[in-house]
């Protein structure tokens, strides 16, 4: 039905209700058949969007320009695509329309063919060796835009998936980036989509494709927490070493989130279980302990996880499961033959100091209970160290008020 808020004439709705007798005494009363609405839409766009077949024959019978651009940027031909009329499309055809019209954000009527969902206009158009794999202004090919319509319509989605098989079989670029840098393949991921990822993958989509923030679709299937979908990435070799933009490996990533069937899967794939981080030097171990994730914890060392490993400030991970106060961690790590809890980091500042600092008695105590040099503890090793200033009138306040006995 045509749009009640757009200025129509008179040729328009003649030729709309197919009152071509009426139309005719029009255009002899002087009346053009290009004559715009107030969206520069001519009579053709509204019928190839009808599906008036007859209708558009009478048009380019009496002379009109199918390639007519309206306001959106789109012609007759975009408007058939996009709502699937065949008949139109061959009308507009035979008379001899463009195949490859932009509108303002350089979409054809392929890209309108794939947000319609119609196949068969995608098969025709292809036939017309149409680009598949020009970009528009974002740098979009209608492969992105097909993989994405796979899960933004969930409701045909096996229709639309086979759309994006018959773009691959014509020959288009599974690998293509927008200007994001994302793939096909990450917008599967991004989908959650299994048998899409595995589509692409088995079409030669790059695994180890990187977006602009470093990403690689491993690393976004990890943060999305989609454990069949990284098992299907590693079993096509992604790289379990890669790293982001905050220089984190996926490893490192789901240990921090205390993801711990995803830690398995990671480490069953081959992922460094002592790997650093770019940035701080962290392992994933560290992470864990930091953040408490005592299931974690246990896991890494499992697979051999080193509990001295030290990050860019010389910190250990009983460093920093001290200062959270995650006694058990703390427990875990000693057990493991974590170092003393009077190891200095780049601050000099001990594991008891960090407890300390933060007033963590029980893991003080546990830190205390379980190392041979207890007996030899002195208030600076009880205290966070600041500078040796901080220090010289700390111990001189302990001095002060200590109790003769």
């Amino acid at each position: 039905m045509v749009n009640q808020w757009v200025e129509i004439n008179g040729f328009h709705l003649a030729v709309y209700l197919g009152l071509h007798d009426a139309a005719r005494a029009l255009i002899e009363d002087g009346y053009s058949v290009n004559s715009a609405d107030s969206m520069l839409r001519t009579a053709i766009s509204w019928l190839a969007e009808a599906g008036s077949d007859e209708g558009v024959k009478f048009m380019l019978t009496h002379g009109t320009d199918p390639d007519h651009i309206d306001t959106n940027g789109q012609t007759a031909l975009s408007y058939a695509a996009l709502t699937g009329r065949e008949e139109v499309f061959h009308a507009l055809k035979d008379a001899g329309c463009q195949m490859e019209p932009k509108n303002s954000q350089g979409q054809t009527p392929l890209f309108y063919a794939i947000w319609g969902g119609h196949k068969r206009i995608v098969q025709l158009l292809l036939e017309e060796q149409v680009d598949a794999n020009c970009k528009d202004s974002n740098g979009q090919t209608p492969f992105l835009h097909a993989v994405q319509h796979v899960f933004e319509n969930h409701s045909s989605g096996s229709s639309r998936m086979s759309i994006v098989e018959l773009l691959l079989y014509n020959g288009v670029d599974p690998s293509c980036q927008d200007k994001t840098g994302q793939s096909p393949l990450f917008y599967a991921v991004q989908g959650g989509n299994t048998d899409l990822v595995q589509l692409l993958l088995e079409a030669g989509s790059s695994v180890e494709c990187e977006d602009l923030q470093g990403r690689t679709a491993l690393l976004c299937a990890v943060a999305l927490g989609l454990e069949q979908i990284v098992k299907i990435l590693l079993a096509w070799g992604a790289n379990t070493e890669c790293k982001d933009h905050h220089g984190k490996t996926p490893l490192s990533s789901s240990a921090a989130l205390g993801d711990e069937s995803m830690v398995q899967i990671l480490l069953y794939g081959g992922a460094d279980v002592n790997s650093k981080d770019e940035h701080f030097e962290k392992t994933a171990l560290s992470y864990a302990a930091w953040n408490g994730f005592k299931s974690v914890v246990d896991l890494l060392l499992d697979y051999g996880a080193d509990p001295n490993c030290t990050d860019n400030q010389e910190r250990t991970p009983l460093s920093w499961a001290a200062e959270y106060g995650h006694v058990e961690i703390v427990r875990v790590l000693l057990n493991h033959s974590a170092e003393s809890g009077l190891d200095e980091d780049l601050y000099r500042r001990t594991p008891i100091a960090w407890a300390a600092l933060r007033g963590h008695q029980a893991v003080i105590d546990l830190l205390l209970a379980t190392d041979p040099y207890a007996d030899d503890v002195e208030v600076k090793d009880l205290v966070p160290r600041i500078n040796p200033e901080r220090i010289e009138i700390l111990e001189g306040l302990s001095k002060s008020f200590k109790i003769e006995e």
